[in-house]
Parts: structure tokens; sequence; C-alpha cells
């Protein structure tokens, strides 16, 4: 007695002898929950780039916490390439969006030729550039970004769905659709969208605790860390100023100079304000130094001239460990909330970094001044929303396979 096994598309006969009648075995997983996976892979890495793709744009990271491996990643520089104009372009999350968005759109392609390849190239090239940048995180950055995580394992995700629908998986998956296409369209839409609507929607500022102290109840609180020496700072603090004088509410204002490596004049000033914080002048200290494009030993030395400044109490504050002191307690502040580069404010809960027009300081001023800075959506309850609509439309769009003939 012998044993004869008859193999076709989407399942298998055993006989288990001579004039019996054949089993049929039909295989777990068959092609189409492959390229079910693939195209599930290739959306979330792609809403995930776009993600990525927005931290990268912006001083600000609206999916990433300041000081995270995100932030560490990102400030290595080796997602970024220098233009000729000078401006840095983030040419890796580009890639990813490109990548998967390609990966994606080429899945849906009514033939399966064209399936294979175009999807299948792209996610076969995914795996070893996921693999590296995994590598890269691990032994050169010596930091793991969560967004590069999942866009990673999307990556090898994709490479293994690709070697699996290889032999003849790609002709199968494309007779037996599972979904109809309108619905993975809805679902790749839902996947750009939300990554573009979540600053408008969901809460993505949360006041940090080293700033709590700080605050002003019914006040719009504003903390600024500045260097007196630094250019960007002497443009942005007019700046600044103005628009907490037009702001239509009670605004705080808390300076916190700093002292940076190399800047003797910045320290010297630096010493000067935190000496007229005792006095209750550094309104005017400041206005005094302020002045200019640069900071002038001339600035420094008129110190002694401004009117309503005690000389005896300002000397003899910048004779003691005081102000050294104050400016110490300054530098471990922002140093706990991710320092980046002066200026760094606060308005609220909304981090600036660097320079901004005068309109976004009045933007922010209202936003803080009307609790909108720590408004929205619980960001967990927002992504689960569009996780449960986009399988809401993938179950709408079901299809009944194509029987494969016997």
């Amino acid at each position: 007695m012998g044993w004869v096994t008859v193999e076709y598309p989407g399942s298998r006969r055993i006989a288990s002898g001579r004039g019996k009648k054949p089993l049929r075995i039909t295989p777990k997983l068959r092609p189409s929950v492959w390229l079910f996976l693939l195209r599930i892979a290739s959306l979330l890495g792609l809403s995930v780039s776009i993600m990525a793709l927005l931290d990268y744009s912006t001083p600000d990271m609206a999916f990433c916490g300041v000081g995270s491996g995100c932030a560490a990643v990102r400030d290595s520089g080796l997602g970024f390439v220098v233009l000729p104009s000078g401006n840095p372009l983030p040419y890796l999350p580009i890639l990813g969006v490109l990548n998967f968005g390609g990966l994606f759109a080429g899945s849906l392609a009514p033939q399966a030729k064209v399936r294979r390849v175009l999807s299948g190239t792209l996610a076969l090239a995914s795996g070893p550039a996921g693999l590296v940048l995994l590598l890269l995180q691990a032994f050169v950055i010596h930091h793991f970004c969560s967004l590069c995580l999942i866009v990673d394992v999307s990556s090898l995700v994709l490479f293994a769905c690709a070697v699996l629908l290889r032999r003849g998986g790609w002709d199968q998956a494309t007779a037996r659709e599972s979904v109809h296409p309108a619905s993975w369209i809805v679902a790749s839409l839902l996947a750009v969208a939300a990554p573009l609507a979540f600053t408008s929607v969901a809460r993505t500022n949360e006041l940090p605790a080293a700033l709590v102290p700080l605050q002003e109840s019914g006040k719009a609180t504003v903390v600024e860390f500045f260097d007196y020496q630094c250019p960007h700072c002497r443009m942005a603090i007019p700046e600044l100023e103005r628009a907490v004088r037009d702001f239509r509410l009670p605004v705080r204002v808390v300076r916190q100079p700093l002292s940076l490596p190399g800047r003797e004049l910045g320290k010297r000033a630096a010493r000067a304000h935190a000496c007229a914080v005792e006095q209750n002048k550094e309104a005017l200290v400041m206005r005094a130094l302020i002045q200019g494009p640069e900071l002038t030993e001339w600035q420094l030395a008129g110190l002694q001239h401004i009117p309503g400044l005690d000389q005896a109490k300002l000397v003899s504050c910048l004779e003691s460990g005081r102000p050294d002191r104050m400016i110490e307690v300054h530098l471990q502040r922002v140093q706990s909330l991710g320092f980046e580069g002066v200026p760094t404010t606060y308005i609220g809960a909304q981090r600036i970094v660097g320079t901004a027009p005068y309109e976004a300081y009045l933007a922010a001023l209202e936003k803080a001044g009307t609790g909108k800075d720590t408004a929205g959506m619980e960001p967990v309850l927002y992504w689960l929303q569009v996780v449960l609509l986009a399988l809401f439309a993938l179950w709408m769009g079901r299809t009944k396979p194509a029987a494969v003939p016997a």
C-alpha cells in the first residue's frame, strides 16, 4: 500500500491508500492572509512615518516627549540631509512615507503581476533597511525611538509577507480578496489623516512638573530660559514682551537667565539679573541689557546708573555666591525639561524653542489663558477610535472569497 499526495492552490489532498476517498486539509494561513498582513503593516508604517515627519519638521515633538529616545534619534542628525540652501531635509521620514505609501498602493493593483513587482520588491527591500536602522539605534545612537521601532518592525513584517507570497502567493491572494479595495482605501485615508489631525484634536501638551511651582493661579504663566549674549534671545524677548502687553488677560512672566559656556558677558549679565531679582528690579536690568543686537561692556557698566537700583545691595550680592546658585537652579530646571537650546519659552504648557513671531506668542498666550493649552482628547482614546474606525471599515468591506476548484 502506497501514499499518494496531490497538491493544488489553497489546499492539499492526502489519500491513505488506493481506492480510498481523499481527505482535504486546508492550510491555517492562506496567501490572502499574508496579503492582509502586508497591507496592515504598510498602513501602520505609513501612518507612523507621517508622525516622524511631523516631529522632524518642527522644533517641538507632538508624538514623542522631550528627552525621549525619539528626540535623541532625531538630534543625532542621521535622519537629515543638508540641502545646498543650508536647510536640513528630513529624508528618512520622507522615504518612509513614499515607501509604505507606494507599497500599499501597489498591493491594490488589479493585476497580480503589478502587485508582485511593485509591492513585492518594496517589501523585500524594506526588511534589510529596517534591520540596518535597528542596528544603528542600538550600536551607534544608543537610543531607541518608539516611532522608529514601529516602522522598523513593520518593515520586517513586510519582508516576511513578501517572502511567503513569492511562489504563486500573489496570484492566489489576488484571486481570493477577502476585503473590498474601497474599504482599504478608507483605511488608508484614516492612516494619513489621523497623524495630521492629532495636534488639533488630541491633547499634546502637559505642564512639566518642574514648572508647576512657577505657575500663578488665574494667570497665563510664561517661563523663558535665555542667555543675554544669545542673539536669538535678544530678538525673541522684545516680541514676547509686546505679545504680553497686548494680551487681554493677566500674565505672569518668569525670566530664567542662563550662563552658557564660553559667554563671559552673558554670565555677568545673568548674575546681575539674579541680584536684581532680590530687589524686585529685574525688569529694569533686563530693559538696560537687552537693547541692541549684541551685549556690550558698556551696557554692563551702565547698570550702576540705573535709577531705583540700590548699588550697595547690588555690589554685595555680586560679591556673594547667591547669583551663581540661582543660575545653577535655572540650568538644572531647563535640563530636566530636555534642554535643546535658547531661547526656550514655556507659555502655559506649550513649549517654543528658538525665536517666534509676535503672532505665535499671542496665540500661545490665548491658549494658556483659556486653558486650551492642555485641552483635547486623551491620546490613547484618540488612537483607539482611529483603530476601531479602520477595523470597522475593513469589516464592512468583507467579501466572500472565490472558491478554489478541486
